[in-house]
């Protein structure tokens, strides 16, 4: 997977970004999630979800889900 500097940043090989199509594609697929290929590297879509459970190794499918007050 490539480098994960910031979920805004593109990595700066075109092998990784082909790599990271991949990767989504299957955890989208694994877990029910919609998988459009604009969602990548946005932080609003379920690549966010994928980005954090690369990161931390936590799966939260609750990002965004209403907060109790």
């Amino acid at each position: 997977m490539a480098v994960l500097k910031s979920i805004n940043e593109f990595p700066d090989n075109a092998m990784d970004i082909l790599q990271d199509i991949d990767d989504y594609k299957k955890f989208c697929y694994e877990n029910k999630l919609p998988f459009r290929y604009n969602h990548l590297y946005k932080p609003y879509t379920p690549w966010k979800i994928f980005y954090t459970w690369k990161k931390t190794g936590k799966l939260d499918l609750t990002l965004w889900s209403r907060k109790e007050q």
